[in-house]
């Protein structure tokens, strides 16, 4: 699995502040913080393209898993669903997004922009 305690990169480098390194309030932001994440750990070889791919599945799986099991009477916001649950649900989503945000940053994808882009498409069609 994939945590933020767990990611790769090659060569480290140490950012002047955390702040300026940390901006974790955008998509590129925390891009990367993962990026440099994966960096200090140097798990760069292991971060293709295919095994982030393969890693993003098992934790979408993961997430819908959880889902699986509460049928088709999920409520918006989780109502319903222990604090245990929420939690767990919380932590999928958080890997899922961890996957998917270091898949674009290696595949050099602006994936803010492309969503930008898409909602406005749909918007306008």
């Amino acid at each position: 699995r994939y945590h933020t305690r767990q990611s790769t990169v090659d060569s480290p480098t140490k950012a002047k502040s955390d702040d300026e390194h940390l901006n974790t309030r955008t998509f590129q932001g925390m891009m990367k913080h993962i990026r440099h994440f994966a960096m200090e750990r140097k798990w760069s070889r292991y971060h293709t393209p295919r095994n982030i791919l393969l890693a993003l599945m098992g934790e979408l799986g993961e997430l819908a898993e959880l889902f699986q099991w509460h049928g088709d009477t999920v409520e918006a916001e989780l109502n319903g669903w222990t604090d245990e649950e929420r939690d767990h649900v919380e932590q999928e989503f958080a890997d899922v997004s961890i996957y998917l945000l270091r898949l674009c940053d290696v595949c050099n994808v602006d994936v803010g922009q492309l969503a930008l882009s898409q909602a406005k498409k749909e918007l306008s069609s």
